[in-house]
């Protein structure tokens, strides 16, 4: 089983590797320290950061400026929530509590300008900065999966449709999947199907950057299966990116898409 995992992640890098250099790019991942709460519960979301699940680093303070948070409950409404940057790098503790029962959607979302300079990275276009090495246009949605009160065995996966560009949507409740079994998902692009490669990993499979457990690539209807070698927390994780429409602005577009769950 394990030369199976190795086999796995291998082909991974390899699909990866012919892709973009923006797939190593750091990537923001969302989880909490409790997916089955009791409502009223307090749970901390935690937002990852790096190359690394769950994240190896801490944004930089500029990073928030173009981060947000929601929460879309059971009946599909949103509700924002305020991040609060520490001085330097990482955030405050982000605290909540689930009112009703039922499946929770929490969404982070960055689009922005990132740009790496002789100096480092900075949240800005090409044109107003020297010394410029790479520079894209970045769309990142990373949203993990909560369940309140009793199991929902109803799951609805177009509660889990953000309606973002570029997504990965459920087609099943991930929280209640054995080792063993198959979680279909379903990778959109502008609302199309994507037939693209897409990866996932679980906590603990291994300490390397950009390496992960598992690789498939969506079908023609935008399908990718997903079998679930351990119990635990997982990231299943999509990349895509194409030339940026004003190259004295950025060199390319680089969507990148997230979806967290610990079936624990």
């Amino acid at each position: 089983m394990k030369k199976y995992h190795l086999i796995s992640a291998a082909l991974c890098l390899l699909a990866l590797l012919a892709v973009s250099n923006s797939v190593f790019a750091h990537y923001v991942s969302v989880t909490t320290d409790n997916y089955h709460p009791q409502t009223g519960e307090e749970v901390t979301i935690q937002i990852g950061w790096g190359h690394k699940f769950p994240g190896d680093g801490e944004m930089r303070k500029e990073g928030y400026q173009h981060t947000n948070i929601e929460i879309i409950d059971p009946m599909g409404a949103k509700k924002s929530i305020a991040i609060l940057p520490r001085e330097e790098k990482g955030n405050e503790p982000i605290k909540v509590k689930f009112a009703e029962q039922g499946v929770y959607t929490i969404l982070i979302s960055q689009k922005q300008f990132s740009t790496k300079t002789a100096k480092g990275y900075k949240y800005l276009p090409k044109d107003q900065l020297d010394h410029v090495i790479h520079s894209r246009w970045s769309e990142t949605v990373s949203k993990t999966i909560v369940n309140a009160g009793p199991v929902d065995l109803s799951f609805n996966s177009s509660k889990t449709d953000t309606t973002d560009r570029f997504q990965i949507i459920p087609l099943k409740n991930p929280l209640m999947l054995e080792k063993g079994e198959i979680l279909p998902v379903k990778v959109t692009l502008d609302g199309e199907p994507w037939g693209g490669m897409v990866c996932a990993t679980y906590a603990g499979f291994s300490d390397m950057e950009d390496t992960f457990a598992y690789t498939t690539k969506a079908d023609k209807e935008g399908i990718a299966r997903i079998k679930i070698l351990e119990k635990g927390l997982w990231l299943i994780k999509a990349d895509h990116a194409y030339p940026y429409e004003d190259p004295k602005k950025a060199d390319e577009y680089s969507l990148k898409v997230t979806l967290t769950f610990n079936n624990n």
